[in-house]
């Protein structure tokens, strides 16, 4: 009988799968590093976010091990043109404040995209941050555009607004 039920244990574990809510999953062709979110707010899918060194809020960042010292753990929206401290997009479908995000450093994935104020319309260009909070833009040093803002019909349009959905491959300078 115990026999029976672990191999009926066995077969039910290898079968299962992961399930994930976020509006992008990680896919194979993308680095991704987890940090935590500092920014003061929650963040969405697609947020573009830099380095915080000046954050006060390094004792939330304690567990089993210890407490995080190096301040390259701790990640706020970026509000400037084409920063050096950028590191990548945020994966998941939101992140609270003092909470673990998955960000992407390297490979495609969609971007808030600042339209109205940084736009470029040319697949291939490079890509920055901008100072439309945690939107990505024509710049440098954040990677290159691979999309242009898509409708609900699926047709590639010129960007209008801040806040559009683009696909960019995200190659962060090295930071």
């Amino acid at each position: 009988m115990r026999r029976l039920f672990f191999a009926a244990l066995l077969l039910l574990l290898s079968g299962s799968t992961a399930a994930w809510a976020d509006s992008q999953t990680a896919q194979s062709n993308q680095i991704v590093q987890v940090y935590r979110n500092v920014s003061g707010s929650t963040l969405a899918s697609g947020t573009g976010v830099q380095l915080d060194f000046n954050d006060t809020d390094r004792s939330f960042a304690c567990g089993f091990k210890g407490c995080f010292v190096d301040a390259g753990h701790f990640v706020e929206t970026t509000t400037t043109a084409d920063d050096d401290d950028f590191v990548g997009v945020l994966l998941a479908d939101s992140c609270l404040d003092d909470q673990e995000c998955p960000v992407v450093i390297w490979g495609p994935a969609l971007v808030r995209w600042a339209g109205s104020t940084d736009n470029t319309n040319t697949v291939g260009a490079l890509v920055g941050t901008t100072t439309v909070d945690g939107q990505m833009g024509s710049g440098t040093g954040a990677g290159t555009l691979l999309s242009l803002t898509m409708t609900a019909a699926g047709a590639e349009v010129n960007g209008s607004a801040d806040g559009e959905t683009r696909w960019v491959f995200v190659a962060p300078d090295l930071n």
